[in-house]
């Protein structure tokens, strides 16, 4: 709950709420990289043997300081026996998703 309440202090500064809303689909990509691996009980070398990729170079997406390509994504999908999808949401739906992320780490 303190983290809900600390992240909606901090999106009434617009230039943290700018950025907040740039990195969406960065955290996106992190949590849901990170379930479909952990569903699968695959650790980070596993999948990224599956993926042909560097366990580093795994490890950095899921830590939210890699930028993947697309191909790299459609791999990672691939390895988890998964088909890539991308989508395009009103941002108000970005901002709901976020805040409901937030509660479930509180």
């Amino acid at each position: 709950m303190i983290i809900i309440v600390r992240l909606n202090e901090l999106l009434k500064d617009p230039e943290f709420k700018h950025l907040w809303e740039e990195d969406a689909p960065n955290r996106e990509l992190m949590k849901t990289l990170y379930i479909a691996r952990s569903e699968q009980g695959l650790t980070q070398e596993e999948l990224a043997q599956r993926c042909g990729i560097k366990q580093s170079n795994l490890s950095r997406i899921e830590s939210g300081s890699g930028n993947p390509s697309l191909s790299t994504l459609k791999r990672m999908a691939r390895g988890l026996g998964k088909v890539l999808m991308i989508d395009f949401v009103d941002p108000s739906e970005v901002e709901r998703m976020d805040l409901s992320d937030a509660s479930r780490t509180a």
